[in-house]
């Protein structure tokens, strides 16, 4: 009897010889008709995906090369018919395979690659070690070095082989795409193996990897017409400049590239572009792109007006609350902000924010690009989704500036834009990037969450928001409206008037517990387990259960409020469920902290309504673990929240959401991962939690730095930044604990994580895990 592997094996092996019968059949004729050189390549590569399995990679190698000959053909031979289109994209399709099988065997191969990098390291010890010395059985210890050195010459000259092929085929592949964005899992692969090699070091005598791969991929950048596609990777490309001379043969592919998607996407890269040019080696490579832009006739005017822009949003981020307010900084008590001056509701005049004195009107009062033409999208604007729709330009704003609350405090302020619609954004003065990556990663999610039938008949989405870099110290978000914060819906203030107008104030049965009384007894576990020392918890367990009791959920009455029939009230919840489902999963991966009631928004209109949006993303990368009060949760899940998703709770809609959007991620983990890759050149500028953010989470130790605050510490936060890639690395292929789950497994133990009371018990008062 055979076994089943076998039997498998055996019945592929004979499918392979059938489909190779045919493939030998249609070769005897030299003069075939298109439609059977098709017939013939389908056969081809249909064959080399069976023969994978039983036959060598340099067989598959060959049906593919050939394949991929025959839809070349049929594309040149039909340049400017009706049909060349299609036969475009068939040969597009026959790269793609090529490439694919070569990348995979590259990465076959790249773990033995690094495995003998590091024997022939100690091959090399070993010899000086042993130089000069005779012991019995030296000569077979020496062949037996010898052997391991002859294999790792032909791994490597392997390894190389098929990296340059999978790049080479790749590139083709996005050539023939000719910027339909039909393969953006390539343009992730392009950059996973492009970015990879520049961050390996060859031994000496070796040639130098960067070298190979820089030179065919500036040859492909060059012959390429269309390089739209790689806009979504621009902010990773840009992180990677670098003025070094030593790295000037490697940056020549950056910067052609970058070059080409300026002048295709100036409306999207620009802002990116001038960002990076403030950052501290990267100006002088950020202002030669600028610069060879401008020169362009067709590009100077906006060139200019995207300059003029961006100046007048940094002023207006420095610019401080108490001098637009009339006060003199100097003199409040409070702070240089003057923060004893502001509450929420303050309001001031644009002209009046300026960085020198209140004699000068600020540069954003003074923007009206309607002399002119605009030629700026406005910022906070996705950009449309065909090419040939008509941008939302930047006009001028309106004359008055709010401030919608917040330690860093920010200006609100309205873009009036060339549509007459008029859009709201915020304006602050703090370090963007790890708001921009976190939005660049949930973006991607979407695509994908898009792109697959579960996830897109299950209508997962993240609910997200652009947020746009300016500066060192400078960014500009988008205002997200009609939302309302968890926070102001179930209660989480200690005003009377404000609580009894609060879901929990108005249907929490007779004798339930106030927000501060709540508030207060959590405080009191805390300070009862930090008296007795020993790492206890049981007062705050006890605590949290106290306050559970006498604080029943009631999120579920807000559907009801919130419709007028069964069907709406359904559809509503769906939403919510499934919204919970997607941005739980999302949040785990990239370690989102400070989930709080406030920072947590819920869609009230429009066609998102009912979905959530998480705003304030400082604390990301699993930050908030490393807290005086430690969050152990990977999100937040709480009693309000399951209550919300009905009868069923996580049992219903929510697992089965989250288990299909986890998948998804899993699955385009390395497309995740090329987003990730950007903080290893470009790292945040606090990776550890800065002294403010400690003292607003209830840190006492004031003497306590953050490595991004000491001088010479560039080589911690590297190592830092390669430390976070592998956890999120970990987490997206299942490995919890040190066991690796499937995505089933994964999800019931995250969820099991949320929801208990040891884990919520645990958490800052100020969190409100009770609601």
């Amino acid at each position: 009897m055979f076994a089943p592997t076998q039997w498998r094996d055996e019945q592929v092996g004979k499918a392979a010889d059938l489909m190779g019968e045919l493939d030998r059949h249609l070769c005897e004729y030299d003069d075939l008709p298109p439609q059977d050189r098709l017939l013939q390549s389908r056969a081809l590569a249909m064959n080399a995906a069976l023969s994978s399995v039983t036959d060598s990679s340099a067989t598959v190698t060959e049906m593919l090369e050939r394949c991929v000959q025959l839809r070349e053909g049929l594309n040149q031979g039909h340049g400017g018919s009706a049909a060349s289109n299609d036969y475009r994209r068939k040969a597009a399709k026959s790269h793609l395979k090529l490439a694919a099988f070569n990348d995979q065997m590259f990465t076959h191969i790249q773990g033995q690659h690094l495995e003998n990098q590091q024997q022939k390291k100690l091959l090399e010890q070993t010899k000086k070690m042993q130089k000069g010395v005779q012991f019995k059985g030296s000569s077979l210890h020496k062949k037996s070095l010898d052997l391991l050195e002859q294999n790792y010459s032909k791994i490597r000259k392997q390894r190389a082989v098929y990296l340059r092929a999978a790049l080479d085929h790749y590139m083709h592949c996005i050539a023939l795409d000719a910027g339909e964005g039909k393969y953006q899992g390539a343009i992730y692969r392009i950059l996973h193996l492009w970015f990879g090699q520049l961050e390996e070091s060859s031994l000496d005598g070796e040639p130098d990897p960067r070298e190979e791969v820089s030179e065919l991929l500036l040859k492909r950048f060059k012959e390429t017409n269309d390089l739209s596609v790689f806009t979504s990777v621009a902010r990773q490309v840009l992180s990677r400049l670098d003025e070094r001379e030593t790295e000037r043969q490697v940056q020549q592919p950056m910067r052609e590239l970058l070059a080409k998607l300026l002048q295709q996407r100036p409306q999207e890269l620009l802002l990116p572009t001038f960002y990076i040019g403030t950052l501290e080696g990267k100006k002088n490579a950020a202002k030669a792109l600028i610069d060879h832009l401008r020169k362009q006739a067709d590009f100077a005017e906006i060139v200019t007006q995207t300059a003029q822009l961006k100046d007048a949003y940094i002023e207006l981020a420095k610019s401080r609350w108490a001098v637009a307010l009339g006060h003199i900084p100097e003199k409040c008590t409070v702070s240089t902000n003057c923060k004893k001056c502001v509450s929420t509701g303050a309001k001031a005049e644009l002209k009046k924010f300026t960085t020198t004195s209140q004699n000068r009107a600020g540069k954003l009062s003074g923007i009206n690009f309607r002399r002119t033409e605009p030629k700026v999208r406005v910022p906070t604007v996705a950009a449309p989704a065909d090419p040939g729709d008509a941008e939302i330009c930047v006009v001028s704003f309106g004359p008055n500036v709010d401030y919608p609350g917040g330690v860093t405090f920010p200006k609100k302020i309205v873009c009036i834009a060339s549509n007459g619609q008029h859009y709201t954004q915020i304006v602050k003065s703090e370090d963007p990037r790890g708001d921009v990556v976190l939005s660049q990663i949930f973006s991607l999610v979407n695509v994908h969450l898009a792109r697959d039938a579960k996830c897109r008949q299950r209508q997962l989405e993240l609910g997200t928001y652009n947020v746009v870099a300016l500066g060192e110290k400078s960014c500009v978000l988008e205002f997200v409206d009609n939302a309302a914060p968890l926070g102001n819906i179930l209660g989480s203030s200690t005003n009377t008037e404000t609580y009894n107008k609060s879901l929990h104030g108005r249907f929490g049965p007779p004798g339930s517990w106030t927000y501060f009384q709540s508030f207060k007894a959590i405080e009191k576990g805390h300070a009862d387990d930090d008296a007795a020392g020993n790492g206890s918890t049981t007062a705050q367990l006890a605590a949290y259960n106290k306050v559970c009791k006498h604080m029943p959920p009631v999120f579920r009455h807000y559907f009801a409020e919130s419709t007028r029939s069964a069907p709406e009230w359904f559809e509503l919840r769906l939403k919510y469920a499934r919204s919970v489902a997607v941005s739980s999963m999302a949040g785990h991966i990239v370690g989102l902290g400070d989930r709080h009631c406030s920072n947590i928004l819920i869609r009230e209109t429009g066609r998102q309504r009912g979905s959530l949006v998480h705003i304030d993303l400082g604390i990301i990368f699993d930050q908030a673990r490393h807290l005086p009060r430690p969050e152990q949760i990977p999100f937040r899940l709480t009693r309000d929240l399951v209550d919300g998703m009905g009868l069923a709770g996580t049992d219903g809609v929510m697992t089965r959401c989250s288990q299909e959007s986890l998948r998804v991620m899993r699955e385009n983990k390395y497309a995740l991962l090329a987003i990730v890759d950007v903080l290893l050149h470009d790292p945040l500028e606090s990776w550890k939690i800065s002294n403010e953010k400690r003292q607003q989470k209830g840190d006492d130790n004031e003497g306590e730095e953050s490595f991004s605050n000491i001088e010479g510490q560039d080589s911690v936060s590297n190592i830092d930044a390669r430390i976070i890639r592998k956890t999120i690395k970990d987490k997206l292929e299942g490995l919890v604990c040190g066991e690796l789950l499937g995505v089933q497994g994964q999800v019931k133990q995250l969820i099991s994580e949320a929801t208990s009371p040891n884990n919520l018990s645990l958490l800052f008062q100020g969190w409100g895990a009770w609601y």
